[in-house]
This record gives C-alpha cells, structure tokens and sequence, in this order.
C-alpha cells in the first residue's frame, strides 16, 4: 500500500509543480481579488503587521492559517500559503487513496479514487488562490477519515477518543466555514441508527432463546437480559458518537475565546451568516454568486464589500449610529431573508429546486474569477485534466451500491449524510464553484468504488439495476451538460484582468482588455473608469478625460470618478475645474481622502495658501502622520513664512513632492 501511495503522491506533485509553473506566468498571481483582500490583511494583522481588519464578521481560521506564512515573510507569505495549499493538495489525493482502499478494501478503487482527485481541475485552481476551499476540504476530508476509523474502531475507549476528534475536527471545520456545522445531525442520527439495530438484534436473540428448550432458566434469562436494549454494553455503543458534539462544543468554546480576544467580543460563531442567508434566498437571488442588492463606495482602507453592504442596510433601516455590534447586524438580515420567503414561499421554493438542478452541472459556477477563464485564457492545464463532475455523479451510486452489497451500512448513512447536509448548505446559499469544492474528495472516493464494481460487473456481465438507474438519472438530470452551457460573461475577468495589468505598470497589455468589456458592456461605469485610468497612465490626459466624463454620464455619485478627472483636469493644466471635482467628491463622500489630499495639494501649488489651511484644519491629526501631508504642511509653512527651513524638511521627507508644490501653477 505505501509504494502505492507513493506514487500516487508523486503524479500529484508533478501535476500541481507543472500547473504552478503555469499560474507563477499569470498576472492573476499572487493578485488580490475581492474575498482575497480581506484574508490577506487579516493575516498580516495576526502576523503582527498591524490593522484592524478582525471584527467578528468572518471566522479566523484560515486567516490564522495563513498568518503562520506571513509570519516567515510579510512579502512572501501569500506565496508561502499558494505553495502550502498545493501541499494540502498532494497530501488530499493520498488520503482519498488510502481511504477508498479501505472503505472497499480494494487496492483498486484506492487507485481510482486517488486519479479521480488528481485529475480534477476545480481543486487544483483553488489551491492556487487565496481562498478558504483547500483548507476547509482538507478539514472535512480529515473528518471522512477520522469518522471512518471510528465506525471501525473495535474497542470502546478508541471509539471514545476518535469520536471526541472527529467532533473537535468538525468544530474546525466550522471555524474555517460554518456551513460545516450542519454535519453534527449525523452523529444523533447515527446514533439512532445504531440502538434501533441493537434492539433489533436484540429481540431477534431473545425470540431465539425463547424457542429453545433450555433446561438452565436462570442462565437463559441472563443471555436475554444482555442482548436486550437496556444494556450497558449496548447502550454505551449505540451512544458513543454523541460525544462528537462534546468535541465540537470544546472547539467553539476555544474559538469564542479567540475572538473574544481579537474583536473584543466572546462569540462562538461568526456573524456572517445573516447577509449571506439575504442574499442567497432574497428576490435578486441567482442561486450562482452572492449578488449585492446595491453598490457600495467607501474610501480608504480595504473593506469587505458585503460587510459594508450589510452594515449600511442595516443602520438606514434601524437609524442606529457608532459602532455595531455584528450579531445585530447579522440578525437584521437573517429576519429580512425569512421575511422575503414568507411572503413569497412559491418564488423561493422554485429558487431552491433551481438551485438543486445547478447543482448537478458540470459547469463550475464563476465566483470571484470564472475558472473557465482561467483555463482557457491564463492556465490551460486545467482544460486538460479530464475528470468532470458529471463523471463522478455517475459512478456515486455505482460507489454506494459497493458499500451496500459489502454490508456496511453504517459507512453509506455517513457518506450520503455527508453529501446531502452539506450540498443543503449550498443550495440554501450560493451555488458557485468553491462551495461545491468540499464535495469533491468524498464523491472521488465513492467514485474509486463505484468504478471497481461496475468494472467486474462489466467482466461478469451481471448489471444490478438500482445503481443503472440512478445513474442514469443524475446524468439525465446533468443534461444540459450534453447540449451545451452559455459561455460564462467574460468581460468581468477581462477587466479583472486590465487592472492587474495595470497595477503591474503594462498599460499596453491591459488597453485591449478594458475596450473588449466596454464593447461587451458599454453602459458599466467602472469600465469607462478604469479605461481613464489607463489613459491618465500612459501620459494621455485629453483622451482620460473623456473617458472619465463617460463614466460621470453613467454615474454621477461615485466620488472616484470626480476624484479622478481632477487629476487629469490637473495633468491638462486647467487647475479650476480640477478643484471643482475634488469638492465634487468630498461632497459626494465627506471626508474623502484622496479627493481632499489632492485639493489640499493644488490649493498649496496654486498659492491659494488660506483655502490650504483650511483644508488642512479639517483632516484629523492621526491622519497627517502620512509622509505627503506631512511635505504639504512644511511647504505650505514655507510659502507662508518664507523660512528655509521648512523647505529643507520637505525635501527631506519627499523631494519630488517638495519639488512639485514649490511650482506656482
């Protein structure tokens, strides 16, 4: 078996080292995008890189997980983490292996599984992003096995100790991604499971006993006194997995204490739960991505555009002001979600039968970047691995039908629970691509199986029914996998794509990029905006500024936009209407930093020194530590004092700023 799984490990490390070549080319690497932003500067928090990112908005074992690489090295941490979830990877398809081996006790199907998990492109490209799929499937796949060895378990104090961890990996799990948390029904449920078969076995030795002509009444009355239900043999047996949730009840506990120290308040779960249940179960739902029911703008330091969402409903709707506490925040949406399908069950009966459906396509739903894109346009190896989902849909009943016809029934009650709760989860939030990726290492392992059995029924030419048939109809069901999906919207990664170019400095790259997604979408803003944006970089103001006015026709209230043109209203030397957009803006957003810094800078440039101190009177002083304000103030002191000194000092916090605001416009 080691030699086997030796070299199972060693195809997945060449498959993952070649894909890694592939992405290191990509201008998506190591690239922030959305939910990744907000991981990272958790991260750097718990590394000790300062912030204030941790609220008690989303859990915090993945960013402690990454925070253990950021610790190494702040600018290659996010590097270290890519490379150690490529690791989780490899040590993924083992386990699948090893598991299939013996859930089958087939060298075989430990074989098939472990390809199966190999060969799948959907896990592969998340190991390579800055996500929570890897880390969240590694801890269930780690519960699949923990939960294995305990069904197994032959003593009762092994079954005792296994039982508590496959509960404490849970509650990881659960603190990784809470949907997790769900899965605890299994345990009651197995639970029950196990006394109703002890009952039954008992009733089943004590009619056996009663038909036989036993001369020994005493000894007979014992034998049935310890088959029966009350047993203390039977009884601790039946109830051993309850202790499960003992376990998960330590792990939470532990955690409430985590982020009690971290956001300052005890909480055993998170809060983003209620906003997430809105927008997967509200009137705008998809049932694909968690689609914002409004744009938000905020300025300044990152934040978790759900969040601010979430927050700002909230405070319009309650009119409460100053600091929120996120278990009201998450309660006020989790209310509004229940009050959207109450008054119309029929629309969200509909959604989740959609949903369900979704669930069985091939197709991996984009969310954050589509993988289609990326396969076919940054990393084409992910279009040559070749298993699918539809394949492993196929072989799940096929899978089943082994453990049934080996008798282990208690193995099928945890695979199909496992699968059931955990896609309810998907279905009641969002179907999309790194949901559904924890699915992926139990379906390989029923897939390893199912392959095996439907191998020798092949060669025995013996084809049992039930497992044709519910094959066949959850490959009927997948079929619009057959006749073809509309190609995802690509100008969505297109412009993803332009801004990484962009901050990257390859201008010439992202150009065509941006024009493909305003020609596919004209009337989207932001990509006007970021057209603008590339044009004022590329020293071409007269043409950013048209581009900026297109996106102000579109949408007039986005104080970026204003910010912006002032900029290139400055670069065409017109310094008057560039100081109108920087009012524009801070109007729009008061307290806009950068439309504020940049009027406090034209205003010390234009000598209009009043307006400057003015300005400057409005910006809190933690805010005027920054090294640029720290040179306007010294040059604004200058101009108003003549004082050399004030001069020097500006030049010796930022000489070319310096340089610049001494230059009358």
């Amino acid at each position: 078996m080691k030699k086997v799984l030796s070299r199972i490990a060693l195809v997945t490390l060449i498959i993952r080292f070649a894909y890694f070549l592939q992405h290191i080319a990509s201008p998506f690497f190591a690239r922030l995008l959305l939910d990744q932003h907000y991981y990272d500067l958790c991260a750097r928090q718990l590394a000790g890189a300062g912030g204030d990112m941790i609220d008690g908005f989303r859990p915090l074992l993945y960013p402690l997980f990454l925070s253990a690489f950021y610790a190494l090295d702040l600018d290659s941490g996010m590097i270290f983490s890519i490379i150690a979830q490529h690791i989780l990877g490899v040590g993924m398809t083992v386990m699948v292996a090893w598991l299939a081996m013996r859930m089958f006790g087939n060298t075989r199907a430990g074989i098939v599984a472990g390809l199966l998990f190999c060969f799948s492109a959907p896990p592969l490209y998340f190991e390579g992003e800055l996500l929570i799929a890897t880390l969240f499937s590694f801890l269930l796949l780690l519960l699949w096995i923990v939960v294995f060895q305990a069904l197994e378990s032959s003593t009762s104090r092994r079954a005792i100790v296994l039982w508590l961890v496959s509960g404490m990996v849970m509650g990881l799990a659960a603190q990784a991604r809470p949907n997790a948390l769900p899965l605890l029904l299994f345990f009651p449920l197995l639970a029950l499971f196990r006394l109703v078969q002890s009952t039954r076995k008992a009733d089943r030795m004590s009619a056996i006993h009663c038909r036989q002509d036993v001369g020994d009444t005493a000894s007979r009355t014992a034998d049935i006194l310890s088959a029966s239900p009350a047993s203390p043999t039977i009884s601790r047996l039946a109830w051993h997995p309850l202790l499960a949730l003992l376990g998960l009840l330590l792990i939470q506990s532990a955690f409430g204490l985590v982020n009690a120290k971290y956001s300052g308040s005890f909480s055993l779960m998170t809060q983003a739960g209620g906003i997430n249940l809105y927008l997967g179960n509200s009137q705008k739902a998809d049932g694909m991505i968690p689609r914002q029911s409004r744009h938000v703008v905020y300025e300044g330091k990152y934040r978790d555009p759900i969040q601010v969402m979430a927050e700002q409903g909230y405070r319009e709707a309650s009119g409460k002001i100053g600091t929120l506490s996120p278990t009201e925040v998450s309660n006020y949406w989790k209310e509004k979600a229940i009050e959207e399908i109450q008054n119309d069950p029929a629309r969200w009966l509909g959604l989740m039968a959609r949903k369900s459906w979704l669930m069985l396509w091939s197709h991996e739903v984009p969310n954050n970047r589509s993988l289609s894109f990326a396969a076919s346009q940054e990393t084409p190896m992910l279009l040559w691995l070749p298993v699918r989902w539809w394949l492993l849909l196929a072989l799940l009943p096929w899978g089943l039908a082994a453990l049934i016809k080996k008798g282990r029934h208690e193995l099928v009650l945890w695979s199909l629970s496992f699968l059931v709760l955990f896609s309810g989860t998907v279905v009641l939030f969002f179907v999309n691509s790194r949901f559904r990726i924890p699915l992926w290492p139990g379906l390989a392992i029923l897939g390893g199986g199912g392959a095996t059995y439907l191998w020798s029924s092949l060669k025995t030419r013996h084809f049992p029914p039930t497992p044709i048939i519910f094959s066949v109809a959850l490959l009927l069901l997948s079929a619009i996998n057959w006749f073809g999906i509309p190609p995802d919207p690509i100008e969505n990664d297109l412009s993803m794509r332009a801004s990484a170019y962009y901050d990257q400095g390859r201008y010439e790259e992202a150009l065509p990029d941006i024009l493909e997604c305003i020609k596919i979408a004209p009337n989207n803003p932001r990509y006007h905006f970021v057209f603008g944006n590339i044009l004022l970089a590329q020293e071409k103001p007269d043409i950013a500024i048209r581009a900026y006015l297109k996106a102000l026709s579109l949408d007039p209230t986005d104080p970026m936009f204003h910010n912006n043109i002032g900029i290139a209203f400055e670069e065409t030397g017109d310094p008057e209407k560039a100081m109108v957009a920087y009012q524009k803006a801070q109007e729009l957003r008061p307290g806009h930093r950068a439309a504020r810094t940049n009027q406090l800078l034209l205003a010390i440039q234009t000598d209009r020194l009043t307006l400057a101190t003015s300005i400057l009177e409005q910006i809190p002083p933690e805010d005027r530590n920054h090294a640029s304000l720290q040179c306007a103030q010294l040059i604004l002191r200058y101009k108003e004092t003549g004082e050399a000194t004030f001069l020097s000092r500006a030049e010796a916090i930022n000489t070319p700023l310096a340089e610049q605001l001494t230059r009358s416009k």
